[in-house]
C-alpha cells in the first residue's frame, strides 16, 4: 500500500471562501483537478509529506502546525479477483502559509482558485462530489471524515 497526502489550501476572498486546485500532469488523474501532494517516503509522517510536496509542486511553506486533518480515504483497486487496498491518502486543510503558490507545468497544467460553492466536479475524480463538501465546511473541527473506495473495471 502506498501513503499520500493531498492538501487542501484555502482562503478567503470578500465573503467567499476558495479551494486552490491544479489541473494534473501525470499517468493517473491527467487533466483532473485536485490539490498538491504526493507520496509519503519511507519512514515519513503525513505532516513532514505535506510541507515537502506542497513546497515542490507550488512553492509556498505550509505552516503545518495549522494543518488540519480532516479525512483519511483508503482506495482499492480491482486486482483478479479481488479488490486490494493500493492507496491511503491524508487530507488536510490548510489556511496559513507563506509564499505566492507557482505554477509548475510538470506537474500542473494550470492553477486556479475557485469558490467552494462552484467547484469543477465534472473535471475531477467522482468521489470528490460525495465527500468534498463535508471537509471544507467551517464547523469540520470537530470531526474527521474516513472512507473506503472501490475502483471497478469498466
Amino acid at each position: 500500500m502506498l501513503e499520500a497526502t493531498v492538501c487542501h489550501l484555502l482562503r478567503r476572498s470578500g465573503e467567499n471562501r476558495e479551494l486552490l486546485l491544479g489541473k494534473r500532469v501525470s499517468l493517473f488523474c491527467n487533466g483532473i483537478w485536485n490539490g498538491p501532494g504526493g507520496k509519503l517516503r519511507k519512514n515519513e509522517k503525513p505532516l513532514a509529506c505535506l510541507r515537502r510536496e506542497v513546497r515542490e509542486e507550488i512553492g509556498i511553506f505550509v505552516d503545518t502546525k495549522n494543518a488540519l486533518h480532516v479525512g483519511t480515504v483508503d482506495f482499492y483497486h480491482p486486482y483478479k479477483s479481488a479488490h486490494r487496498l493500493e492507496w491511503r491518502v491524508y487530507y488536510f486543510n490548510v489556511t496559513a502559509w507563506q509564499g505566492e503558490p507557482e505554477h509548475h507545468p510538470r506537474i500542473f497544467d494550470e492553477l486556479a482558485w475557485f469558490r467552494i460553492d462552484r467547484l469543477p466536479y465534472e473535471s475531477m475524480l467522482p468521489d470528490r462530489k460525495i465527500w468534498l463538501p463535508l471537509v471544507l465546511g467551517d464547523e469540520i473541527r470537530s470531526r474527521l471524515f474516513t472512507a473506503e473506495i472501490y475502483y471497478v473495471d469498466a
